[in-house]
């Protein structure tokens, strides 16, 4: 990962406007973030490989 510095020069060389540079800079200094969807397509992605390791787990003991 670039070091504030080195994503600075970065920035002069690409020339990254400082307005996208600080909005770019806030991004890297804020803390990871992961949205989760709730609602019936994951319920029913969660089902189907519920349904797949059951059966999976059934064929195993026959």
């Amino acid at each position: 990962m670039l070091t504030d510095k080195m994503f600075h020069q970065w920035c002069l060389r690409n020339h990254i406007s400082p307005e996208t540079e600080a909005y770019i800079q806030h991004i890297r200094s804020s803390l990871p973030v992961r949205k989760v969807r709730k609602g019936e397509f994951l319920s029913q992605i969660k089902l189907t490989l519920t349904a797949q390791a059951q059966h999976t787990l059934l064929s195993l003991h026959t």
